[in-house]
């Protein structure tokens, strides 16, 4: 009896609509984009006031980044068919799903950390050109600080995939947010006119994300009642678990290399094939493209979650018209936030950085405008995802990676660090028309009906938008200058602003979902 409670609780949980939920994640999450852009304008100017060290530091960043994909694709099918347990209710098999998962990040992590010791010893044989004394010193710092503090990981996954499971993500934000300020504030105490302790503030960084990893746990603890004791019996192998995960695990764990070689190898190339200040000029440009990656997973990820909730529930009608909605409310979201910053790249990076960067300006552009597909793109790897279309996963990030590096060795002789920029817009293309195929057969819609529900809706905001801002755009100064820099952010969010008025002009069904939202601000939902 009780277990048929527990399941009727939990599928009641996940029958009620969601869209409190939703607003709060991107409430919250808006918090941190704010955060982020003041990181980006108040840290990364101290960072790249030297150039080779910033080039030291990006290098050893993006190194990190492999911790991402230590769990080889387990984690993430882990949490899939965690999810759906979640929707049927089941506590007990989501958290063997979840601790097996964790369980392979873990052991895979122990690696990773070996190798960052590694390197902590011969940075040099990473980085072409490092000068024996300060710059070798920092960036074996760096590498040691990065292995002690690897684990920070396997932490940052459990309290994510919980969270994520109950569509309540913005309850991790809210204690992230507190450690975003302090890194923010702190950068005054490390970086001034007479200090450059790049070494001090990452290691702040690190101590700081594990503390607010610890914060999330107890309040996991507090919220869900969860029973830590036998999630930390299922943190082990297991035979049956592994054997189910396993065909998606392998499929997850193609498209985690695929996207390292295609995604994440950038600036270690750079470094390795024309040295520090080289990845500093693109790392400028990439920092950039990281921000919209986070606004991407800030839109979109909280949808991942749901689609697994249809599929366990058999629900494939719903997630057809869920699809179809996703891919028109979040169009005009990517591409109004997108084209500003293509067009105003020059003014934007010049004012934020110095003329030392003009090099970055047109990497830049190429960067941010593979972005422009997002609203296509990511909603279609999470159906294919949702449904195990193992193939299809293969064949897309085949395609990518190998046109990737082709581009790449056929063009950096010639562009240099462009040629990464320009293969980064080329491969979105190439992903938007194969996802875009996925979503026409799946919502069953023709091209011309779908174009005709989406794409033109926004020819007129957006030519509106490029026209207002080009005019504007050459009365800008080229020099660093935090006013104009201001002024650059101010027309760029005015545009926005503008666009999203007249789109909402032109479509009714945009100005009914404002409506909705606005009422659900008035229930007191944050």
């Amino acid at each position: 009896m009780d277990d048929l409670n527990s399941t009727k609780k939990y599928k009641d949980l996940v029958q009620d609509s969601y869209a409190k939920n939703y607003i709060k994640i991107y409430f919250w999450r808006g918090i941190s984009i704010i955060l982020n852009l003041l990181a980006l304008f108040i840290v990364i100017p101290r960072l790249s006031s030297s150039p080779a060290i910033y080039g030291i530091y990006s290098v050893c960043i993006s190194v990190a980044i492999y911790l991402s994909y230590a769990d080889l694709g387990f984690l993430k099918a882990g949490v899939k068919y965690a999810t759906e347990f979640f929707s049927q209710g089941n506590r007990k098999k989501e958290q063997e799903y979840l601790g097996f998962s964790l369980f392979v990040l873990a052991l895979f992590v122990l690696i990773i950390a070996v190798v960052f010791l590694s390197l902590s010893f011969s940075p040099d044989s990473l980085i072409k050109g490092l000068i024996p004394g300060n710059e070798w010193d920092i960036a074996s710092k760096l590498f040691k600080i990065q292995a002690l503090f690897s684990f920070n990981i396997i932490l940052l996954r459990f309290v994510d995939s919980v969270f994520a499971i109950r569509l309540e993500t913005y309850i991790s934000q809210r204690v992230r947010i507190v450690a975003s300020l302090l890194k923010i504030v702190s950068v005054f105490y490390f970086f001034t006119e007479n200090n450059y302790d790049i070494v001090g503030y990452f290691f702040f960084m690190m101590l700081l994300d594990f503390i607010a990893n610890m914060c999330c746990i107890w309040l996991i603890s507090r919220r869900y009642q969860y029973d830590f004791l036998f999630q930390v019996k299922s943190f082990r192998y297991n035979k049956r678990i592994f054997s189910h995960v396993k065909p998606l695990a392998l499929g997850s764990f193609y498209i985690t290399i695929t996207w390292i070689l295609y995604y994440e190898l950038d600036q270690i190339a750079i470094g390795k094939i024309l040295g520090a200040e080289d990845v500093a000029i693109y790392a400028l440009a990439f920092a950039l493209l990281t921000y919209y990656r986070t606004l991407s997973g800030i839109i979109f990820s909280p949808f991942q979650a749901r689609f697994n909730h249809f599929v366990g529930l058999g629900k494939v009608d719903e997630l057809r018209g869920f699809y179809l909605n996703i891919i028109k409310t979040t169009m005009p979201v990517v591409v109004f936030t997108v084209v500003p910053i293509i067009v105003l790249a020059e003014p934007f990076i010049l004012s934020w950085a110095g003329n030392q960067y003009q090099s970055s300006v047109l990497i830049t552009k190429f960067l941010i405008a593979s972005n422009l597909f997002m609203f296509i793109n990511i909603p279609g790897s999470y159906i294919i995802m949702s449904f195990e279309r193992i193939r299809e996963l293969y064949l897309i990030n085949s395609v990518i990676v190998v046109v990737f590096w082709l581009g790449i060795f056929l063009l950096i002789g010639t562009l240099g660090t462009l040629s990464f920029a320009v293969f980064k817009l080329v491969i979105a293309i190439i992903a938007m028309f194969f996802y875009l195929k996925v979503a026409l057969d799946f919502i069953k819609i023709s091209l011309f009906n779908f174009c005709k529900e989406t794409v033109i809706k926004l020819v007129v905001p957006v030519v509106l938008q490029i026209l207002v801002l080009s005019l504007i755009k050459s009365e800008f100064n080229t020099d660093k200058s935090k006013i104009d820099l201001l002024l650059v952010l101010f027309s760029a969010a005015s545009s926005i602003v503008l666009s999203f008025v007249v789109y909402g002009l032109f479509v009714k069904e945009f100005r009914e979902k404002v409506k909705t939202f606005i009422a659900l601000i008035k229930i007191r939902i944050l």
